[in-house]
């Protein structure tokens, strides 16, 4: 699968990692606000890149399309 992140923050100042791709989230960001993290068997890798690549940023998985790295106490 696909992986990108959200450029922008959302309510909870994370930036959301998203399925990209033909199998896009319908919650992904357009294509020029997003960054695109690459192909990886599961979100676990994705994030692990992006918190790697953007240590100063909050990253969160999407609860919609990658429930298995989403951390709701993040958002608290």
């Amino acid at each position: 699968m696909i992986f990108c992140l959200s450029k922008s923050s959302n309510g909870y100042q994370e930036h959301e990692i998203h399925i990209s791709g033909p199998a896009a989230c319908p919650r992904s960001p357009d294509f020029d606000k997003q960054i695109n993290l690459g192909d990886f068997q599961d979100c676990s890798d994705a994030m692990k890149l992006a918190r790697k690549k953007f240590p100063n940023l909050r990253i969160n998985g999407c609860f919609h399309c990658v429930l298995d790295c989403y951390d709701p106490f993040l958002t608290s």
